[in-house]
């Protein structure tokens, strides 16, 4: 069960927005880490075959959306309205990932809301 303590204060929702995308970082960080230790078990023992070439591509993937997350959470940090845009795309992608990639989407929605996000430039 998760328990999320909200208190109303202005900027909130950026706050939430930033430890989900920190909290998305770490686990594609963790994925890429195993498959690198998977791309390295192929290379040493089969050369650079097709496998090796699935591998990379997916490493890849998994690296572009880690940095696609910290960039996100770095905007929302600083409550630029980009960070806002860019994490509702992140959470529209993700939505149909079952568990965690519905859980990351319904945070991000609900922190994404007008009401709930302050930008730098005073936008909603």
């Amino acid at each position: 069960m998760i328990a999320v303590i909200e208190t109303g204060a202005p900027g909130e929702g950026n706050r939430h927005v930033v430890a989900a995308n920190i909290s998305m970082v770490l686990l594609y960080a963790v994925l890429g880490v195993f498959l690198a230790k998977t791309l390295y078990g192929i290379i040493s023992t089969a050369r650079f075959d097709g496998n090796a070439v699935g591998v990379c591509w997916t490493l890849a993937v998994v690296l572009g959306l880690a940095a696609l997350h910290g960039t996100a959470a770095y905007g929302a940090r600083r409550k630029r309205h980009w960070a806002r845009t860019l994490s509702r795309v992140l959470a529209f992608m993700l939505f149909p990932a079952i568990p965690l990639g519905t859980v990351f989407s319904m945070s991000i929605l609900r922190n994404t809301r007008p009401g709930r996000w302050v930008s730098v430039t005073g936008e909603p």
